[in-house]
């Protein structure tokens, strides 16, 4: 499922809704969601925002994060997953306006009050540089990492 039909998805559509997609339908559910917001940069000579998916709100009506996203797609995976199925969900953090965001700690909150149970938990270091000449001084950690949380369909981790 992708929203974007140049990637020429199986499903088209917003993983918020999922529609045409019936109840109970997978066992597993992968969740890749948007980590950064629109960038703002020149959209004539970068492609930042379509290419990895940052074209939905990250403002100040949002607490400047995107974990609003979660609880609606939650829903749905509890809906299309079979029960004690999985979802894989790929969360990063991220630092918006000089404010570290824990958008993996607000996931795994939202994943338990959603009725599922956060099993696992995988740390995914990237090994290539993090070069940019815009940044000239640090004021946070650089994110070198995502989190892959596994969560299974009911209150328990085993099968």
């Amino acid at each position: 499922m992708d929203i974007d039909p140049k990637f020429k998805p199986m499903i088209i559509g917003d993983n918020r809704k999922m529609e045409g997609v019936p109840d109970n339908a997978f066992g597993v559910v992968v969740y890749d969601p948007p980590h950064v917001g629109p960038q703002g940069r020149d959209k004539s000579r970068k492609k930042f925002d379509e290419d990895f998916g940052a074209t939905v709100e990250c403002g100040k009506e949002q607490g400047w994060t995107l974990s609003y996203l979660y609880p609606p797609f939650l829903e749905q995976a509890k809906r299309v997953l079979k029960p004690r199925g999985l979802i894989l969900a790929k969360i990063t953090d991220m630092v918006n306006c000089h404010r570290s965001q824990w958008p993996h700690c607000d996931f795994m909150r939202m994943a338990d009050d959603a009725g599922f149970t956060v099993c696992d938990m995988i740390v995914k270091v990237r090994t290539g540089p993090m070069i940019s000449t815009k940044w000239k001084t640090a004021h946070h950690a650089r994110k070198r990492h995502c989190f892959w949380i596994i969560c299974r369909n009911g209150r328990s981790c085993e099968r």
